[in-house]
């Protein structure tokens, strides 16, 4: 079974990046993660590639990225972030697909913006749509205080491929549960839209979670998503906020869906990530 890991990050102290990361939001991420830091965890495991994806909203960030994506075969894809309402955004993303081919798509940070309806504003849904015509694609990346403005943020743009970011964040800490469901019964409804199983850990309890908690949710989407539609991702090196390595990640993961087929496995655990960024 080939394993593509749908997301990870960088960052180090050369990098814009680190220096925005906050020793007060967890000790463990104010360090360096690299290449080098990243690639034995992933040939331990069996990992042969990844998705490099965006940390903040910044162009610095993209073009950091995708010079780290220029120089290892193993970073199959980036995830960027550009600024969606800049007036000339369809010659930037020309520009970043001619020259980058490894340049996949776009996240911008919802979940930070104080209007939990952001990304609504004329000016974003317009630069949402340059991201369509050209075949790229959008991460949401949401909290709770966003989803009573995805459904009319997906029904809007039909024809971009979206994947939602680490389940769409329930509080698995406080077992929200049904509201999250019935929120993932309704994305399911939109083809193109797919879920990544990542980012769990970080939503429990830190460190003092057990595998079962995370049942009720992967078995969920298994149930209204399908392995068609949902990908494995780390969150590396932010899981290890609450795991303790890059390997109980991919582990945990792998437990939650021990009772699927091995064709099944075989699409949430790499071939779902592949089709949806179009990996080489």
């Amino acid at each position: 079974m080939r394993i593509t890991d749908a997301h990870f990050h960088f960052w180090n102290e050369h990098m814009s990046v680190y220096h925005r990361v906050s020793p007060s939001g967890g000790a463990v991420l104010y360090a360096d993660y690299t290449p080098a830091v990243l690639k034995p965890l992933l040939d331990q495991k069996g990992v042969d590639q990844a998705v490099l994806v965006q940390v903040y909203n910044d162009h610095p960030g993209t073009d950091e990225f995708l010079s780290n994506a220029f120089h290892y075969d193993w970073i199959a894809g980036v995830v960027g972030w550009i600024d969606l309402t800049h007036p000339r955004l369809g010659e930037i993303l020309d520009w970043y697909q001619k020259n980058h081919p490894k340049f996949k798509g776009i996240r911008h940070l919802w979940q930070d913006e104080a209007d939990p309806a952001f990304m609504l504003c004329p000016d974003m849904m317009q630069g949402m749509k340059e991201l369509a015509r050209r075949g790229l694609t959008f991460d949401i990346c949401v909290k709770p205080p966003n989803w009573p403005h995805m459904q009319q943020f997906v029904d809007s743009l039909p024809d971009l491929p979206m994947v939602i970011d680490h389940i769409a964040k329930p509080r698995i800490f406080e077992r929200q549960f049904d509201d999250w469901a019935v929120l993932m019964e309704r994305m399911a409804r939109v083809p193109k839209l797919m879920v990544k199983m990542s980012g769990l850990v970080t939503e429990a309890k830190f460190h003092a979670w057990q595998k079962e908690d995370f049942q009720p949710y992967v078995d969920h989407l298994l149930a209204v998503f399908g392995p068609d539609r949902l990908m494995y991702g780390s969150d590396w090196p932010v899981c290890l906020l609450s795991a303790d390595s890059y390997a109980q990640t991919l582990d945990l993961l792998q437990y939650l869906i021990r009772n699927v087929s091995q064709a099944e496995k075989a699409k949430i655990m790499g071939a779902t990530c592949r089709r949806f960024y179009k990996l080489e």
